[in-house]
């Protein structure tokens, strides 16, 4: 018999009703915390919909996460149960600890979202029903679902997008398409499935997104004809790419999607049709405008051009959620648009949709017996993560027993790509190695490595990257370069919002002065 990947709401409740039966017997009338760590796809769409039916608070999570990882998000969350799946796909429901089977302390809340875990210390985001029941009806709208749709469902269990293409999707009366993946495919392998599925809409990280449009433009082949509507979030995208988009494929919708977790997976959206009226000076495309639901307000920050953009859920009928920072640099556009400029802090390096915060990767490391020290960065270039290590043991011992311990205490997800094991280490601000003292002429360096980048030999002050032959691709290769040179991570957004040549050279300055004056300690 030919696999299912079609599932209406009906279905999906058919088969989750005798979950949720177990699931009240074991938990008890009272309403508690539920762990759902199952498998992606199928399992995990069974096990929401069957501790929603339950009357219970499912905290999102994943069966791929390390067991220590998973035992502290419990402990966290205070989860009374845990719904994983056997070897043979089967869901099994267990209690936990029964210190921690205490009633849910959220009366109001949908679910449990988890922030700050790819950064250090998980804490429990509650998502309350008024905020949610209005997320849910401003992203019906904005994605115009419909019962005729056939929404792919792409996200990890253990992101908070994964409920926003599993609830509206059957609010709204459409079809969910669960694919067989373990992980994420290849392009073909996506597109095969989105033309063989008829799929209409999908919600895609960057990361991937980026991906695939490089496989998009060298194999030549397009998008399946059925798919309507590309929403692409978690990660900034170029405008270049932005543009590409919207001419090869005029017949689709391409939104932009900002989130928060303690808010909601979507916050705002930008439609790419509004390209022609965004500023064509800033190489980011805006997230846009909030959704009905949300709040905003970009607080100003000394001695910087932008703001710490705060966010808060307001219920069509009652009042707002106190806002929440987070934690991303914004700026209102004079377009009206509103536009993210990167994290504010800037130890914090986005990879595949995942958060990781150097220095609390490097303080993992510094937990190992015989490590000194430790720093871990993106190496641009390849954009592995990659973590050094300073010891005087014997290089191969170190690197295994540092990767022991890691893949004991951090997910798959932000495990180093890499590690090196060095016996002295340059610094590089916020990390506590070894000094190099290495002096460089900023101006020089940045315009030597702009002249690589462009058509111009001869760099003017007032030069524009973008208009000079710079792409979104030379811009990655530019900060890879100064990154190396400096020992220093110079992100791409930087360029992109600081596109002129003098601007640039400032905005590197400040970066490294910033670094410069920085105290030690975690961030």
């Amino acid at each position: 018999m030919a696999t299912r990947y079609r599932w209406r709401h009906g279905d999906i409740v058919a088969r989750a009703e005798e979950l949720a039966a177990e699931i009240h017997a074991t938990g008890g009338e009272e309403r508690r915390v539920v762990a759902l760590e199952c498998g992606r796809g199928l399992p995990s769409v069974v096990a929401l919909t069957a501790a929603l039916l339950a009357g219970q608070l499912p905290l999102l999570g994943s069966g791929a996460d390390p067991a220590g990882r998973r035992e502290r998000l419990r402990e966290v969350a205070g989860a009374a149960l845990v719904v994983s799946t056997s070897p043979d796909g089967e869901p099994l429901v267990a209690p936990c600890d029964a210190a921690a089977a205490a009633v849910a302390p959220w009366p109001q809340a949908v679910y449990l979202a988890v922030t700050s875990g790819t950064i250090g210390e998980p804490k429990v985001a509650p998502v309350s029903r008024g905020v949610f029941d209005s997320y849910v009806r401003d992203i019906q709208d904005a994605y115009a679902l419909t019962a005729e749709d056939r929404v792919l469902q792409f996200a990890p269990p253990g992101f908070d997008v994964f409920v926003e293409e599993v609830i509206p999707t059957f609010r709204a009366g459409a079809t969910l398409v669960v694919p067989p993946w373990e992980h994420a495919p290849t392009g073909e392998q996506f597109l095969g499935f989105l033309d063989a599925e008829a799929v209409t809409v999908v919600n895609l990280p960057g990361s991937y997104w980026m991906g695939l449009a490089e496989y998009l433009r060298s194999s030549g082949r397009g998008l399946p004809a059925s798919v309507r509507l590309v929403v692409v979030g978690s990660e900034p995208w170029a405008r270049t790419l932005a543009e590409w988009a919207r001419g090869r494929f005029p017949e689709v919708k391409m939104l932009n999607a900002y989130g928060t977790s303690e808010v909601a997976p979507t916050c705002f959206i930008f439609d790419c049709e509004d390209l022609p009226k965004a500023c064509a000076s800033v190489g980011i495309i805006p997230i846009g405008g909030p959704l009905p639901f949300v709040r905003h307000e970009v607080v100003p920050q000394p001695d910087s051009p932008h703001g710490r953009l705060h966010l808060a859920g307001q219920p069509h009928f009652g009042s707002a959620q106190s806002a929440i920072d987070s934690g991303d640099l914004a700026s209102h556009g004079a377009d009206g648009f509103v536009y993210v400029h990167g994290r504010a802090d800037l130890t914090r390096l986005k990879r595949g949709g995942v958060t990781v915060n150097a220095e609390s990767l490097a303080g993992a490391a510094r937990e190992c017996y015989g490590v000194l020290g430790a720093l871990a960065r993106l190496d641009r270039k390849s954009g592995a993560l990659v973590l050094t290590v300073q010891s005087t043991g014997t290089p191969d011992t170190v690197a295994r027993l540092v990767s022991d311990h890691l893949r004991t205490v951090l997910p798959p997800a932000w495990l180093p790509d890499r590690i090196q094991v060095a016996s002295g280490l340059a610094q590089v601000a916020g990390t506590k190695l070894s000094t190099v003292s290495v002096e460089v002429e900023l101006e020089s360096l940045v315009r030597a490595a702009w002249s690589r980048r462009t058509a111009s030999h001869a760099v003017d002050p007032q030069a524009d990257f973008f208009d000079t032959g710079g792409d979104s691709i030379g811009a990655v290769r530019l900060c890879a370069q100064l990154s190396d040179a400096l020992a220093e991570r110079v992100p791409v957004q930087l360029i992109f919002a600081n596109s002129r040549f003098a601007d640039f050279v400032e905005a590197v300055g400040a970066l490294l002065r910033s670094r410069s004056d920085r105290p030690e300690g975690r961030a």
